[in-house]
């Protein structure tokens, strides 16, 4: 009885093909590649979450340190070519150096924690303060002369 029961209830495999199901090869050639919609939120989601960790930090380093926080963003104010030649400086180091010195001065900074939270503290915030101090340059060459004041 089992046996008769199966036969009844399986459709038959000549209606199988009748059903027009595009084959998934058509939407996508290359199934693995992503669309440019789906990169393009990517990079959308990628550039919210930098956005976040930098405020993140900014509010870390700001919460451990406000006065050396306060004063790095008054040295990027004033001399924002300075800081952005030292910023420079540090990414060439990091770059170009082995991973090996890399990691031995991570862990010298990890033994001197609260100096190197002090560090970067004047670090970042001079970073903020040049990149604020050359938004407002370029905002204010861009301005025309009769519309100020």
């Amino acid at each position: 009885m089992s046996s008769s029961l199966t036969t009844q209830s399986l459709p038959s495999i000549a209606i199988l093909p009748a059903i027009a199901i595009p084959p998934a090869t058509q939407a996508n050639p290359n199934p693995s590649a992503p669309s440019s919609k789906t990169k393009l939120i990517l990079q959308k989601v990628w550039q919210a979450a930098q956005i976040i960790f930098k405020v993140a930090l900014a509010a870390f380093l700001y919460w451990s340190t406000p006065t050396l926080f306060a004063i790095g963003i008054v040295v990027g104010v004033v001399a924002p070519d300075h800081m952005k030649a030292a910023i420079q400086k540090i990414k060439n180091i990091m770059s170009n150096q082995p991973f090996i010195i890399c990691a031995i001065v991570g862990f010298g900074c990890f033994l001197s924690l609260p100096v190197t939270l002090a560090t970067g503290a004047v670090i970042f915030a001079g970073h903020i303060g040049s990149n604020l101090s050359t938004a407002a340059d370029e905002k204010l060459e861009r301005t025309p002369a009769n519309a100020i004041g």
